[in-house]
C-alpha cells in the first residue's frame, strides 16, 4: 500500500495490516501526515525531498525504514516492535519517546541521527545498536533486557543512563558485538549511577558510570583512570566447591544457590554463607568485605573458612552463626 499524501484512521473504522507494508511518498504535494490509532506492520518512509510529519503516535509492529526524505516526528511517541533503520542522507526529527517492545531480536540502524528519549522494553532476545547511537536519555529497566553495541563505537547519552535490571540474577546486560573489543558509552550530561546490570567489554567517557549490586565481566576500563567504570558493593553468596578459592569467581553466585560465575566480593561487599552450600572455602590471599555472615544453616563437617595463612578484615558487620 503507497500512501502519497495524509493517511487518517480513528477508532471506528478498520484497518487491517495483514503483515503488509505501508509506504509514504508525500509526492502528491510534498508533505503527508500519519493519524492513527492503529498500529502499522512494516513501515517505510519514502519521500525524496518531502516530509512526513506524524500528528499522532505511531506503533509498527514490524520493520520500520526511513529510505528517503524526511520524517518529523512532532514530540509524538512511537514504539518499534522489529528492526529500525534509518538511511544515509535522511532526516529524522526526534519526537518524544521512542520505544524498542519486540519479542526477537531487534537491530536499530540511525546513521548519526539522534534520539529524545530511548526505551528499551524488550527483554526476550537482544536489541543492537548497529552503528554508533545518539540519544538524550537511554532507558532500559525491563528485567533480563540485553543491549548489544557495535564494537569501538562511541555512543553518546547526553542527558540520564537509566538501567536497572530489579534483581539479581534478572541484570541487563550489556555488549559488544564483538567480545574482547570495547565500546564507549560517551555520558556527556554527567555521573551515572545504574543498578543490576552484567557489563562487559565497555568503556565510560566524559563522566564516571557507577555500578551498584552488579556484574563486572571483564574487559572494561575499570582499571583504568577516571572517567571509568566504577562496580559498587554487591552481595554475594558462597556456591563452591569444597575448599574452592574465595578469589575464583565459579564459587561465587549473585543470589542464593544460584548460578556461579559472579565476581568475588571485595571491599565493600556483603559475603554471606547460608546453606544453600555448606562446602568450605579457601582463602589465597588476603581478603577485606564490608559484611561476612555466616548463617546458621552453614553447618556440616565442611562448613569452615581456612584462612590458609591469609588475613580477611571485615570494615562493618561480622555475623558467625554458623560454620567455623
Amino acid at each position: 500500500m503507497t500512501v502519497t499524501n495524509d493517511f487518517t484512521y480513528n477508532a471506528g473504522g478498520t484497518f487491517t495490516h495483514s503483515n503488509g507494508t505501508v509506504k509514504f511518498t508525500g509526492t502528491f504535494d510534498g508533505a503527508g501526515t500519519i493519524t492513527s490509532t492503529a498500529a502499522f506492520y512494516n513501515l517505510t518512509i519514502d519521500a525524496s525531498g518531502n516530509t512526513i510529519t506524524l500528528a499522532s503516535a505511531l506503533d509498527v509492529n514490524g520493520a520500520f525504514r526511513l529510505q528517503a526524505g524526511t520524517l518529523n516526528c512532532n514530540s509524538q511517541d512511537q514504539n518499534y516492535a522489529a528492526n529500525f533503520q534509518i538511511d544515509s542522507g535522511t532526516t529524522y526529527t526526534a519526537g518524544g519517546t521512542v520505544t524498542f517492545d519486540g519479542t526477537g531480536t531487534q537491530s536499530i540502524t540511525s546513521n548519526s541521527q539522534s534520539f529524545n528519549n530511548l526505551t528499551v522494553t524488550n527483554s526476550s532476545n537482544v536489541v543492537t545498536f548497529a552503528d554508533a547511537l545518539s540519544t538524550a536519555n537511554l532507558t532500559a529497566t525491563t528485567a533480563s533486557t540485553q543491549l548489544t553495541f557495535t564494537q569501538s563505537t562511541t555512543n553518546v547519552i547526553s542527558g540520564t543512563l537509566n538501567l536497572n535490571g530489579q534483581a539479581a540474577g534478572t541484570e541487563i546486560k550489556l555488549r559488544s558485538t564483538s567480545s574482547g573489543t570495547q565500546y564507549i558509552l560517551n555520558v556527556t550530561g554527567g555521573a551515572q549511577t545504574v543498578s543490576y546490570v552484567d557489563v562487559k567489554d565497555s568503556a565510560a567517557s566524559s563522566n564516571d558510570i557507577t555500578a551498584n549490586n552488579s556484574i563486572n565481566s571483564g574487559g572494561n576500563d575499570d582499571a583504568g583512570a577516571s572517567p571509568h567504570w566504577v562496580f559498587g558493593n554487591v552481595t554475594r553468596y558462597w556456591v563452591g566447591t569444597n575448599g574452592g578459592a574465595w578469589s575464583s569467581s565459579s564459587n561465587w553466585s549473585t543470589s542464593s544457590g544460584g548460578a556461579s560465575g559472579a565476581d568475588p566480593p571485595g571491599a565493600g561487599d556483603t559475603a554471606i554463607f547460608d546453606g544453600s552450600d555448606t562446602d568450605g572455602v579457601t582463602l589465597t590471599g588476603n581478603v577485606s568485605v564490608a559484611v561476612l555472615t555466616m548463617q546458621a544453616g552453614y553447618t556440616g563437617a565442611n562448613a569452615k573458612l581456612d584462612a590458609n595463612g591469609s588475613d580477611i578484615t571485615t570494615t562493618s558487620t561480622l555475623t558467625i552463626t554458623g560454620g567455623e
